[in-house]
């Protein structure tokens, strides 16, 4: 009989194909029977591939809603509850453990302490959470671990033999298309400025502080880009956008919140893509942003912080170029790619993106995943199972 698995997540499934959610319980539901408990949405697909799907209650209450829930699943042959790495669902998960003797894994695909990194350092929450993963982590049967491996050091030492399986982020190659297939386009912009994407999340850390320097320091000789931005965005950084573009002659166009599939078209349509991340946060240090992989697979020149898990991505000058977050290094690499357009050479670079991208498919990655649930951990899987991706 397939392994029985709860799916413990909180705040939803988000409802796009290459996020790695999304992948996780696809994963799940086609190998395994799998209940999906959380308190938000769940994709109808996701939904009609699962066994059930429970929605519970937010905020704090969650955990006690879980936990009841978890006790009743678990008289129903449920022994093994597979959550995210998120307060709630690890606390709920560890109490399943301590009560109802689940099996329990937990998928650290960002930094568990990443809702206290923003609290004051020393404050008590943050503390006794801390104290709390200490205890609590090691205790897990096993680690599914999405984060470059150097993020170790910040969390609770393990023991030998300790059950972990490293993995990456990806995309589905075979869902992005390439620019000529969307707009009839290829290769890079022609006459007028090159176009520079910037997808996601709309926040100062996230590279805007950057762009918004570069664009004030450009004079009129310089090489000209036409700068554009899409996504939700946080309110300073749209504050310091309407400043910047009432102030400067050279602007950063913001799309606003788009849907997925639009933002894959506005990345078809650029020249470059930016992925700058500010490496004095520990998750954005050690994760593996998922339009990073979209970026490649799209065959796009991508300009990326050089931190230890892009780094793992992208070889420098070969697939794209990693700067060291600082303005002359963000301007450096757009003359670089502005001059190997003019030279011919930017068509070898869009291609190795494409050739680097297939070892980071989801396919591939979620075949590992079932091979460590059926190998190391013995969960017997469907028989028609097929990884997905």
């Amino acid at each position: 009989m397939p392994e029985k698995i709860v799916f413990l997540k909180a705040g939803g499934v988000k409802n796009v194909i290459n996020s790695t959610q999304y992948q996780r319980a696809l994963l799940l539901s086609q190998c395994y029977e799998l209940t999906i408990v959380t308190d938000g949405d769940v994709p109808r697909a996701l939904e009609q591939r699962a066994e059930a799907s429970f929605r519970i209650s937010s905020g704090w209450s969650y955990v006690a809603s879980a936990v009841r829930l978890l006790r009743k699943l678990s008289k129903q042959g449920y022994h093994v509850v597979y959550s995210s790495n998120q307060p709630r669902a690890i606390i709920s998960s560890y109490l399943a453990t301590l009560f109802f003797s689940f099996c329990w894994i937990v998928d650290l695909w960002d930094d568990p302490m990443l809702a206290f990194r923003n609290m004051r350092k020393g404050s008590l929450f943050t503390k006794l959470y801390r104290r709390f993963l200490r205890h609590s982590l090691p205790r897990a049967d096993a680690w599914i671990l999405g984060l470059h491996e150097d993020i170790m050091a910040d969390l609770p030492p393990i023991r030998e033999g300790f059950k972990i399986l490293k993995i990456t982020n990806g995309t589905v190659v075979s869902h992005m298309k390439r620019e000529d297939e969307r707009n009839g386009e290829t290769g890079l912009h022609s006459g007028g400025p090159l176009r520079v994407g910037y997808a996601g999340w709309v926040t100062l850390q996230r590279g805007i502080d950057l762009v918004l320097e570069l664009l004030k320091s450009m004079k009129d000789e310089d090489v000209q880009f036409l700068f554009k931005a899409w996504g939700p965005g946080e309110d300073d950084a749209l504050g310091a956008i309407e400043k910047h573009n009432a102030q400067s002659k050279h602007k950063l166009q913001y799309l606003g919140k788009i849907s997925h599939e639009k933002s894959l078209n506005e990345v078809a349509k650029s020249d470059v893509c930016l992925c700058i991340l500010d490496p004095s946060v520990v998750n954005f240090r050690y994760s593996y942003p998922i339009k990073l992989f979209e970026y490649m697979a799209a065959g796009k020149v991508v300009i990326a912080s050089d931190t230890p898990a892009i780094r793992e991505v992208i070889e420098d000058g070969t697939c794209g170029f990693l700067i060291d977050n600082s303005v002359d290094s963000l301007r450096e690499a757009l003359k670089n790619v502005a001059l190997m357009n003019e030279n011919g050479e930017i068509k070898a670079m869009e291609e190795a993106a494409r050739v680097r991208v297939r070892a980071f498919d989801w396919k591939d990655i979620n075949k590992r995943i079932v091979q460590f649930l059926t190998f190391d951990l013995g969960f017997q899987r469907k028989d028609e199972c097929v990884e997905a991706g």
